[in-house]
């Protein structure tokens, strides 16, 4: 069975002026610019993911928009009620829950359920540096890289390998 990569995306930075839900909440013009970074990254990388799992909150749309407008790609994309506010253990579900023809898939959700996956499924052999600036922070447009070992049912806390942990600025 092949490795899977899975690419975790927390949104970019919204905006707080306007007074709307939370749901509704769009991308700040620092997270306008930090997502289209996000978008950059992943294209030089040439990381694409072949399904994305996005929250239908409006800064995560708005965060995978903007990034698609810098390069970044993926096979397909859907928006799920199922990431907005998820637990690290929902998200867990999601993941384990993803048909074996997906190779990499990407969320892109909210703190703190995302960053909470990506500590929960690490192994901590991996790159020493990108694990302490995750555990100081997970910030907004934080992008975290973890190769899963055999099929995504299987997918278990600790099994993974970190391969980057990225926080692109605009």
């Amino acid at each position: 069975m092949a490795d899977h990569l899975l690419y975790l995306l927390r949104h970019a930075k919204s905006d707080w002026e306007e007074p709307l839900t939370d749901h509704e909440r769009p991308l700040a013009p620092r997270g306008v610019r930090d997502a289209g970074a996000v978008g950059r990254l992943l294209a030089v990388r040439g990381w694409r993911p072949d399904l994305v799992l996005c929250s239908t909150a409006v800064r995560t749309v708005q965060t995978w928009q903007r990034a698609t407008a810098a390069g970044a790609e993926a096979g397909e994309v859907q928006l799920t009620d199922a990431i907005y506010e998820a637990s690290t253990n929902r998200l867990l579900g999601l993941v384990q829950q993803t048909p074996e023809t997906v190779g990499s898939l990407m969320l892109i959700g909210h703190g703190p359920g995302l960053p909470g996956l990506a500590v929960t499924l690490g192994s901590r052999p991996g790159p020493r540096a990108a694990w302490a600036r995750m555990d100081e922070k997970y910030p907004t447009a934080g992008l975290t890289v973890l190769r899963l070992p055999g099929p995504w049912a299987a997918t278990l806390p600790g099994t993974a390998e970190l391969v980057a942990f990225e926080v692109p600025r605009g």
